[in-house]
């Protein structure tokens, strides 16, 4: 008889819009890893990179932090990219005190995995795929450039409401991000952001074509939150990025 696997356990806090993180975690997480949702609070019908969308996300959070951590997680992960930096540079970071004391579980967001991710790959220029509304794209490039990383061209889907962003299909990212191939090329890395888009399952895609490591918003979650478990990632298909460590000599937010 084998022996049993250790199950490993994780937190997810998810936009109740977001379609998408949930079923790339359950896709791409090891068999001996599972992981457990809260749903964070958003307007109906609230625009994307409003502060009343904003605001309904961060003042639901404790609340589905303590919820989610009936379950006994060892880490949480704040499943929402503008929603982690969207208060400046230091945001990511305080909101992960925020739930940390909310919870008493060791939280992490997707701009702290985005910028651990980046910083892994000693990139220096990010070529960004995204469905944001220019506000926010300018904010993200603001985000990163105040952590070492700056964002050179923008390929905008131009969406406004979070059912637009899970309306664009793989196949119309593949297409649109190889139409600026050239422009890709000129960058570390290509870096689709959001949680709601539906990208993990196109990096291998992207990857091979473009020559350069590709990384979206849920992949580095993935990513960061099995670095912070100790869990062998050998076997993930979802780019590159899973075989690298944090680079912790360049960003303390690593381990």
């Amino acid at each position: 008889m084998q022996p049993q696997t250790e199950v490993r356990r994780l937190g997810l806090l998810v936009p109740a819009s977001d379609m998408v993180s949930e079923v790339d975690f359950h896709n791409h997480l090891p068999p001996s890893v599972v992981f457990y949702t809260a749903r964070l609070h958003q307007p109906q019908n609230s625009g994307i990179g409003t502060q009343e969308n904003y605001q309904g996300l961060v003042d639901s959070a404790p609340d589905a932090a303590r919820s989610v951590a009936l379950a006994n997680p060892e880490l949480l992960v704040y499943s929402c990219t503008s929603g982690s930096f969207f208060k400046g540079p230091n945001w990511h970071q305080e909101l992960s005190v925020l739930l940390e004391e909310a919870s008493g579980i060791p939280t992490i967001t997707t701009s702290t995995a985005l910028i651990t991710a980046l910083a892994a790959f000693k990139a220096r220029t990010v070529f960004l795929a995204s469905p944001y509304p220019d506000s926010v794209n300018e904010a993200e490039a603001s985000f990163l450039k105040a952590h070492g990383f700056k964002i050179t061209t923008v390929l905008n889907f131009g969406c406004t409401k979070s059912k637009e962003i899970f309306a664009i299909t793989p196949e119309q990212i593949v297409d649109a991000v190889l139409a600026r191939c050239d422009e890709v090329k000129q960058n570390d890395v290509l870096f689709l952001t959001c949680t709601g888009l539906r990208s993990v399952d196109v990096v291998a895609t992207l990857e091979r074509e473009l020559d350069r490591p590709v990384i979206t918003s849920n992949s580095t979650a993935l990513w960061l939150a099995l670095v912070r478990l100790g869990v062998d990632m050998s076997k993930v298909k979802a780019g590159c990025l899973f075989q690298l460590r944090p680079d912790c000599s360049r960003l303390k937010t690593a381990v």
